[in-house]
């Protein structure tokens, strides 16, 4: 059975105009967590609600991919705000109860599950959920302009995880850059993953996840040092001989 969810789109375009190097040389990103507003589950077990493991899957991935593991690969102080998706997460998570007929408890979702760097001050909208297929750059684009964030200005990260295939036994993961006052998409790294092992959804699932967010870091890692440092050592260099 297929669950699909994704974020209500505003119509606009946009152009992708933002120069790359611009997260590379900043020295604060500002991590907004993983959003599973556009989430795809393939599986043949219908007896299972993906909402149920939404927030276990984030705690899960957030245990073995620390704050300190970003800031090493990302080589910057990563602050870590999951505000506006732990909304849009609870949201989610509440729509497919009602969904799915699953009687309303007095526990609420926020009870139920740790809401992991929550920041108390930020605000978040509350976005409309529909149906679609795939997230494409005008698509991710348009996604990162409806976030409500407490944040201003400087380089924000956000993972949209975008499927579990059960056949394939496959995860994807976009972990997308952008520039916070403008809202611009930046720079998006797709991961796609086969490391799903043990028992259970949590924690099988939980591990492919964890391998999307390692392989995105020591991609980043390698793209740093290619792209911007390894330029930068060879212009610094040639300065000096021209002195």
């Amino acid at each position: 059975m297929k669950y699909l969810l994704v974020i209500l789109l505003v119509t606009s375009s946009i152009s992708y105009s933002q120069d790359v190097s611009e997260i590379y040389k900043t020295d604060t990103i500002y991590f907004y967590g993983y959003d599973f507003s556009h989430f795809t589950c393939a599986e043949n077990n219908v007896a299972i609600e993906p909402g149920n493991f939404i927030f276990p899957w984030i705690g899960y991935i957030s245990d073995y991919v620390s704050p300190k593991k970003f800031e090493r690969h990302l080589s910057a102080t990563v602050i870590h705000d999951f505000t506006c998706t732990n909304t849009i997460n609870k949201k989610i998570v509440e729509d497919l109860n009602i969904m799915n007929n699953i009687p309303k408890t007095v526990e609420s979702v926020e009870k139920k599950y740790l809401l992991l760097y929550d920041n108390p001050d930020a605000t978040s909208s509350i976005i409309n959920i529909q149906y679609k297929d795939q997230l494409t750059e005008d698509s991710i684009q348009k996604i990162v302009m409806n976030y409500n964030l407490e944040q201003k200005k400087g380089i924000g990260l956000v993972a949209l995880m975008e499927y579990i295939d059960k056949q394939e036994e496959s995860t994807l993961v976009k972990f997308v850059f952008f520039d916070i006052k403008t809202k611009i998409h930046i720079k998006t790294y797709a991961q796609l993953g086969s490391y799903g092992k043990g028992i259970g959804w949590t924690k099988h699932w939980g591990n492919s996840f964890t391998g999307n967010a390692i392989d995105f870091l020591e991609s980043y890692s390698n793209d740093l040092y290619f792209n911007y440092r390894k330029e930068s050592t060879r212009k610094y260099k040639r300065m000096r001989k021209l002195k």
